[in-house]
């Protein structure tokens, strides 16, 4: 049985990492997928690429660090499929800069990004949600939500918002049916991570061996993993789970 069959499913930040295979594995289960991203070629390719799999998907553009885009999101989803079963809420971005170095800018670029947007696009997917009586929203958030580094204090902050929030969401809506659960995500190497030490003249191929050290499993996590875990929240049998974290780490998060 395909464990996503025909459900609406609106992945944030889905053109390319995490995401991209988030939307690619949720269409190969029967998922009628949106495609979230500001890139319009990244988001049409990935489109194709599902289509030509067998599987349904619609990109759609907006800026999601924007409330009015966040309604774009919602409403163009609502008009094209009429409903929205499931919302993943991926879209994030990783900057580094130490606390004493955190600017304004870039305490905000990353809040809107990371917290900001999840926070708006919940209120307003729970909005339909609640009319039709069902829905599913799942978030993505990083180990450094309970684990900071030190480059990453802001990142780890607004992190430790979305696990709040997700709790909050499932506590919120679980007698309506909608259901709230967190993916707890370790170290995948996707180009944000990547561009994340590029940004600060850092490059990758020296830090890779130090990461590798931090994870016990000892290798990279593939988007297909952190997939794997949304499918499992998407699947029916998983209908009685709400205000879980499923760790799929690798082991960071082993206490």
């Amino acid at each position: 049985m395909m464990r996503a069959k025909e459900q609406v499913i609106l992945v944030t930040g889905s053109t390319k990492g995490i995401g991209k295979s988030i939307a690619i594995e949720a269409a190969k289960e029967g998922g009628i997928v949106v495609v979230h991203g500001r890139n319009e070629s990244d988001g049409h390719f990935i489109v194709e690429e599902i289509k030509a799999n067998g599987g349904t998907a619609k990109f759609i553009k907006a800026d999601i660090t924007k409330m009015d885009e966040c309604e774009f999101l919602i409403n163009e989803t609502i008009k094209n499929f009429s409903r929205i079963d499931v919302l993943v809420n991926n879209a994030g971005v990783i900057l580094r800069a130490d606390f004493i170095e955190t600017s304004e800018a870039l305490f905000n670029q990353i809040i809107d990004t990371n917290f900001k947007s999840a926070y708006f696009l919940t209120q307003l997917a729970a909005k339909q949600m609640l009319k039709q009586e069902s829905g599913n929203i799942i978030n993505i958030i990083s180990t450094d939500s309970s684990v900071g580094q030190n480059d990453l204090s802001m990142y780890a902050c607004a992190q430790a918002a979305l696990r709040t929030l997700s709790k909050q969401s499932a506590r919120l809506f679980v007698r309506q049916n909608i259901r709230c659960n967190t993916i707890i995500v370790g170290c995948v190497k996707t180009p944000g991570l990547v561009n994340s030490y590029a940004d600060r003249d850092i490059d990758f191929s020296e830090q890779e061996t130090i990461t590798l050290e931090t994870i016990p499993l000892g290798c990279f996590q593939t988007g297909e993993d952190i997939a794997a875990g949304v499918l499992y929240f998407i699947d029916p049998e998983s209908r009685y789970i709400s205000g879980t974290e499923l760790d799929i780490s690798g082991g960071i998060g082993i206490r």
